[in-house]
């Protein structure tokens, strides 16, 4: 009988899970085993401790024990002094590798990506007032007029060069947007005392209004300048301008379509030359280029960060803009919310189409001005132009950003050429900017130099500095950050403004070719690159431009007797009287206006008059006052014509208007009889004033002569004003109206 065969395969189908609780069960008591076993084989935990506590007794016993004189055990020898570690340490230059261990770009998906535009920095607001010289152009019904003023014969060639520079300037104003009516009123807001405080134009003022007092000119009958137009809203809030044939006595005026100006030039009626006054804001950025190199760098994967500096180019910027005003009681009003201003369509229009040349950096010759052009990138559309101004009226703030300030003096003690503004201009043709208004021009480049004659210094192709220094010379220090500028030409006193500032990048990827190396398909199809919108937090306020001090009595009344000595009507009207406080007004104006007519000012002009307990504070008076010759293209002084006022004196100067709604309430000082207890009179003294006014909101003010000879605000402008006079004074002065008649004035009315 054969023996049967095993199946261990059918032996674990019908037995298998009992051998495996078997197997389970035997390894389970064995480790119960090995547990009793080592519980039983552990130390005590009592014994332990017990044995620890027993041996520090026995150590603190020995050592405050002083017959225990055993020799303790010696030392290791790894713990002897002097002797070596046992270990070596081994440095890291023995381990030394040449590959990267972490790198943020390499990254399991190393396809390209659009980099993100890094958002503006550090900021500067600064508010200008001041005049620039213009083209005096007006807007009637829709159709651009120009004033023209009647030149000495020309020669052929001299006409060829006129028609060539009239050609830029019509270009200038292709771009220059043309409204049919006046642009709206600024919103209402309280009126602004000519005391401490805020304030804002009367209600429903024109923009350009000029603050409390200021209206807009009535309708002037054709003159006999040429036939003057009626006038749109005055100043350089409006879309009007000042009115040539009442302004100009010293040359003739007329007005004529902009479009006719090349036949004009023909008949030698070139374009007149005004000035134009400025209230803007100007606002400076920096732009974090070294940020944006790493950021492109990163995101296209390049090998170094300067293959990036060649690749960034930025397409200008988009602000915001937010209008408010502080009521007399209870919180700021919303006049408008956050929206996109455009900044630029003003600046065209109010500016770029009218100015004459622009302030060039490097013109100053200062170290900042010649070093800026290197954070400059107009090609960018990044830098706004500042036009040029009136040097006697006022000038650009500098630059007070740290990191430029730091970058500039790292180039200056690199001896890094400086640049010549020349060569700032020639670079600004050869480049260009996308925007062409975004270039700084010369008077060479917008043919103000051929019309109003003079040679231009700031024009390119003179010679180059000693140093050699042009915009395209490499650097010897490396620029970390750019510099971005814009203006707002459109602002008012008495509101406040604040801005957002959002940046934006030509697209790396745009267009690619090789779609399959950029991460995102879609990234190739977007031409533009934005930052986020970054507010500036520092809001700015337009303040009051009218200031009322208590002046000194005693010498107003010195100056009066010096002046006045031979003219004894005058003296009599202008004398203070003894019930009369003197105060001093400040005031900028955009324009003076007398019977009608109006001069262009974009200056501060400072007056001092008497006035009584009771009374308005200022009044009409006759100012010594610049005013612009189109003849001679400058500030002259210009007498009024005889029979000007009643009496056989007369005032030179001109009647300008300081009237307010600020009223004296009361007054102590100026002349002052002090009477003793025993009735003694004292002889009559001058001592200082302290004033007390009430304002047109119902405030009350204490104005002390003391306080205000020393005020800054009113030092810094009466310099201002002085320095003025005195330089204009250096120039011979003109009469308007000398004969019997004079064909230049305005009609009676």
């Amino acid at each position: 009988m054969a023996k049967a065969k095993f199946d261990f395969k059918d032996l674990l189908l019908r037995k298998g899970e009992y051998i495996a609780l078997g197997v389970a069960g035997v390894g389970l008591v064995v480790l119960l085993l090995m547990g009793v076993s080592t519980g039983a084989g552990a130390a005590n935990p009592d014994e332990i401790s017990k044995k620890f506590t027993s041996k520090s007794e026995n150590i603190l016993r020995r050592i405050s024990d002083p017959n225990d004189t055993a020799t303790p055990d010696p030392l290791s020898e790894d713990v002897r002094a002097g002797k070596s570690a046992p270990y070596q340490p081994i440095g890291s230059e023995q381990f030394a590798t040449n590959a990267i261990l972490f790198d943020v770009v390499g990254r399991p998906d190393s396809k390209r990506e659009n980099p993100r535009v890094q958002p503006i920095e550090d900021y500067q607001v600064d508010l200008l007032r001041g005049a620039m010289p213009g083209y005096d152009i007006i807007n009637v019904d829709g159709r651009e007029l120009i004033a023209v003023r009647v030149e000495k014969k020309l020669d052929k060639n001299a006409q060829d060069k006129i028609r060539d520079a009239i050609g830029k300037m019509m270009k200038k104003n292709s771009n220059r947007p043309v409204r049919s009516s006046p642009p709206p009123a600024a919103p209402p807001g309280p009126g602004a005392p000519p005391g401490a405080g805020g304030g804002a134009p009367p209600p429903g003022a024109p923009p350009g209004a000029g603050g409390p007092g200021g209206a807009p000119p009535p309708a002037a009958p054709p003159g006999a300048g040429g036939g003057l137009p009626p006038m749109g809203n005055f100043g350089f809030g409006g879309s009007g301008s000042f009115s040539g044939a009442e302004q100009r006595v010293d040359v003739a005026i007329s007005y004529i379509p902009l479009d006719e100006l090349d036949k004009a030039a023909t008949e030698n009626k070139l374009p007149a030359q005004t000035v134009i006054p400025l209230r803007m804001i100007v606002v400076n950025f920096t732009i974090p280029l070294k940020k944006q190199m790493e950021e492109v760098k990163k995101a296209l994967r390049l090998a170094n960060v300067d293959v990036a500096r060649g690749i960034i180019q930025y397409d200008g910027f988009e602000v915001k803009r937010k209008i408010t005003q502080q009521r007399p009681n209870g919180p700021p009003v919303v006049i408008q919310d956050w929206t996109k201003y455009n900044y630029e369509e003003k600046f065209v229009d109010l500016i770029y189409s009218r100015k004459l040349r622009d302030h060039v950096e490097g013109t100053d010759k200062s170290k900042q001005g010649q070093y800026l052009p290197y954070f400059y990138r107009y090609e960018d559309s990044l830098v706004m132009p500042l036009p040029e101004l009136v040097s006697e009226l006022g000038s650009y703030p500098p630059i007070r950003m740290q990191p430029i300030l730091d970058t500039i003096d790292r180039l200056d003690r690199a001896n890094t050429p400086k640049v010549d503004p020349s060569s700032t201009l020639n670079r600004l043709q050869k480049k260009g900017s996308r925007k062409e208004w975004f270039n700084a021009s010369s008077g060479d480049a917008t043919g103000a130099s051929t019309i109003f004659g003079g040679a231009d210094p700031k024009a390119p192709g003179g010679n180059p500095p000693a140093k050699g220094g042009t915009i395209d010379n490499q650097q010897q220090v490396d620029i970390d950050h750019l510099l971005g500028r814009f203006v707002d030409c459109d602002v008012q006193p008495g509101l406040t403004y604040e801005y957002q500032i959002q940046l934006k990048m030509l697209n790396p990827n745009f267009g690619a070719a090789n779609v399959p190396f950029v991460s995102n398909p879609n990234d190739t199809k977007t031409p533009l690159l934005f930052s986020p919108w970054v507010p500036l937090p520092t809001p700015l306020t337009v303040p009051a431009e009218d200031f009322l001090f208590a002046s000194d009595r005693n010498q107003y009344v010195a100056d009066i007797q010096a002046n006045y000595k031979d003219q004894p009507n005058l003296k009599k009207a202008l004398d203070a009287k003894d019930n009369q406080a003197v105060v001093q007004v400040v005031k900028w104006m955009e324009s003076i206006r007398m019977e009608g007519k109006h001069e262009p000012i974009g200056g501060w002009v400072v007056a001092e008059m008497p006035v009584s307990r009771g009374e308005y504070i200022g009044k009409k008076t006759f100012v010594k006052l610049p005013l612009w010759s189109s003849e001679r293209n400058e500030y002259v002084f210009r007498e009024l014509s005889a029979g000007a006022v009643k009496g056989k004196d007369q005032p030179k100067g001109w009647l300008v208007d300081f009237s307010s709604r600020s009223i004296l309430l009361d007054y102590e000082g100026g002349k002052v009889t002090t009477r003793t207890a025993s009735g003694r009179t004292l002889p009559t003294e001058e001592v200082a004033t302290e004033m007390l006014i009430v304002r047109p909101d119902g405030k009350l003010v204490v104005r002390r002569s003391t306080d205000d000879q020393l005020d800054p605000t009113r030092k810094e402008h009466s310099s201002a004003w002085e320095a003025w006079l005195k330089r204009v004074e250096s120039r011979p002065t003109t009469s308007a109206g000398q004969g019997d008649s004079n064909q230049f004035e305005r009609p009676k009315q």
